[in-house]
């Protein structure tokens, strides 16, 4: 989930105008955003979503954002990237299209994932209404992207 904000992000095109205006200098970095923005020119289809789900810098960008979630920010991120289908680390193209506009299909998500038998009893056991569990995902989501825009270019963008 971590790595599909991250791909998401590298892919904007506030980035592709870094490229130009050489910004961005640091050579792995230059690479990772244009294939990132390849990426999103693809609608993130094809291999190289896998490939740079893999990629070194994105892992430890997304390792390092993980430490600052609580188990139940975890939680949520693992049933919204189970819902997407994504597999070992790897984003599926549904979950980054999500990402890219989330509140297209927010609150069908949301009630999918609460009112799901494969997810109710942990679901419900730790929030005791839809409205609660709501707040949370809403909560969750606005933290990662404000993290990601934040920590991305400290990672990436510098020498």
């Amino acid at each position: 989930m971590l790595i599909a904000y991250q791909l998401w992000f590298m892919g904007i095109p506030l980035l592709a105008e870094a490229l130009n205006l050489d910004i961005i200098t640091r050579e792995s970095a230059r690479f990772i955003v244009l294939d990132c923005q390849n990426l999103r020119k693809r609608r993130y289809r094809g291999q190289a979503l896998r490939d740079l789900s893999k990629d070194h810098d994105i892992k430890k960008l997304a390792h390092a954002m993980l430490k600052l979630h609580n188990d139940k920010d975890l939680l949520i991120l693992t049933l919204l990237a189970q819902y997407f289908k994504s597999e070992n680390g790897i984003p599926s193209r549904l979950l980054v299209m999500f990402i890219a506009r989330p509140f297209h299909r927010l609150n069908n998500v949301i009630a999918t994932l609460y009112y799901s038998p494969d997810n109710s009893p942990i679901v419900k056991k730790t929030w005791t209404s839809l409205e609660g569990f709501g707040k949370s995902f809403k909560n969750v989501l606005a933290c990662i992207e404000s993290r990601t825009f934040r920590e991305v270019p400290m990672l990436f963008l510098h020498t």
